[in-house]
């Protein structure tokens, strides 16, 4: 009943699985039996974070980072909340880190900062860091299985955004106009089982479609490998219910990194990163561990047979004069600097 630490996974397990009073509860439990359980205050953060307590939630993180100067991940977890809130005294703290966290010491999630500055080599350094205290090192011989001999190239697309996500709003249509008579099309979805729209236009849109949500990473393994899979296509990397780990392993004998992670994954196990030259200059290949595979145009596919608007509409209806210019940003807050 005082086991501090049971109480913190007690937590992390109840927020997993949706049940948040619980979850809750348990992290309470920690502080309670050890005020300074630094993991406990973060994970509570993270909690707070999910259930729209954000005020808490910076609170949290705050706390957990004062305890333990060298947590890196609720330093971080701090700045981009703060960044999300519009408030930007964020973007001034991190001027005086940006040159260490992540970098140096702890690593962090590397799709965390890509916000907040623009420098390859800091991004890149960051995602080496992440990758080699992530995965195991015994997991990264790179052994490519050989090919068996087949009519057709199989892909595996591995994902856990195969649902309404801008991922499957992107691709769909790619995976619609694959050549079949060349190309065996694979999903591999290891996120939430949403019953929608784009997860069902995806399943009709691939020869084989695997739920691997709740499935561990050596039957995944074993389940790939008995369908011979040539290419892996990991469209989640370092993003949200990411499971990297199984590229680790080697799924395939060629592994790229797309779409979804729009950076560098710092890890020999990924082979080539699909990009365009505008996005990624030649110049910069240094700074990516990938190799590049560069579309002639732009490396984001769209879909092409979404119908456009015939509503006219006038900026007078949004209160705007007519004779004004109007600036438009459509990401996330947090995606928006002073500058």
């Amino acid at each position: 009943p005082d086991y501090t630490q049971a109480f913190n996974n007690i937590g992390v397990i109840y927020r997993e699985i949706g049940e948040f009073e619980k979850a809750k509860n348990a992290f309470f439990n920690a502080i309670k039996q050890e005020p300074t359980h630094s993991n406990s205050h973060f994970n509570l953060g993270k909690l707070f974070e999910v259930t729209g307590e954000l005020d808490k939630a910076v609170d949290s993180y705050t706390k957990a980072y004062k305890i333990d100067s060298k947590f890196s991940e609720a330093y971080v977890s701090r700045l981009h909340l703060l960044a999300n809130m519009a408030d930007f005294k964020a973007f001034t703290e991190f001027d005086k880190v940006k040159d260490k966290i992540g970098i140096k010491g702890q690593c962090i999630t590397p799709f965390s900062l890509l916000f907040a500055e623009d420098n390859p080599l800091n991004q890149h350094l960051r995602s080496i860091n992440y990758a080699k205290k992530t995965f195991d090192k015994a997991k990264l011989k790179n052994v490519k299985p050989k090919r068996i001999n087949s009519k057709r190239i199989s892909i595996a697309y591995f994902s856990a955004d195969f649902h309404d996500h801008p991922v499957s709003y992107l691709l769909s249509r790619v995976l619609e106009l694959h050549d079949r008579d060349h190309f065996e099309i694979h999903a591999f979805s290891y996120g939430i089982g949403k019953n929608d729209y784009m997860r069902s236009r995806i399943i009709k849109s691939v020869d084989f479609f695997h739920d691997v949500r709740n499935v561990d990473d050596d039957k995944i393994i074993n389940e790939v490998n008995n369908f011979n899979i040539d290419i892996a296509i990991d469209l989640t990397g370092y993003t949200n219910n990411s499971r990297s780990e199984l590229f680790s392993k080697r799924l395939a004998p060629i592994q790229i990194n797309f779409l979804g992670f729009p950076s560098t994954m710092g890890a020999n196990f990924m082979d080539y990163m699909i990009v365009d030259k505008i996005v990624i200059n030649e110049k910069f290949e240094e700074y990516y561990s990938e190799k590049f595979i560069y579309m002639p145009h732009s490396f984001m596919p769209t879909d092409n047979t979404r119908k456009i608007s015939k509503k006219k509409i006038n900026k007078r209806q949004f209160g705007l004069p007519d004779s004004s210019f109007v600036l438009c940003c459509f990401n996330n807050n947090y995606k928006i600097d002073p500058t």
